[in-house]
This record gives C-alpha cells, sequence and structure tokens, in this order.
C-alpha cells in the first residue's frame, strides 16, 4: 500500500512541476516523498 500511494503522489507532484516548470522544486520534493512515507 504504501508504495501505491507513493506511485499516485509522484504522479501528482510531476503533473504540478510540468505545470510550474520548476526543476529545483523536484530536489524539494524527494525529501518531502520520504518523509510522506515514513508517515504512511
Amino acid at each position: 500500500m504504501i508504495i501505491k500511494i507513493s506511485n499516485h503522489f509522484n504522479i501528482s507532484v510531476d503533473n504540478l512541476l510540468k505545470q510550474d516548470h520548476q526543476i529545483v522544486s523536484k530536489i524539494d520534493f524527494q525529501k518531502r516523498n520520504q518523509e510522506f512515507i515514513l508517515l504512511c
């Protein structure tokens, strides 16, 4: 379940990054993703 949730979260953030065109935010997201997995 954790992987499923992470993948879905991944896709959502990737879409946001494409819209905003913020490559730097991707690095921050990787940190957030780790925290997100830990919370799950």
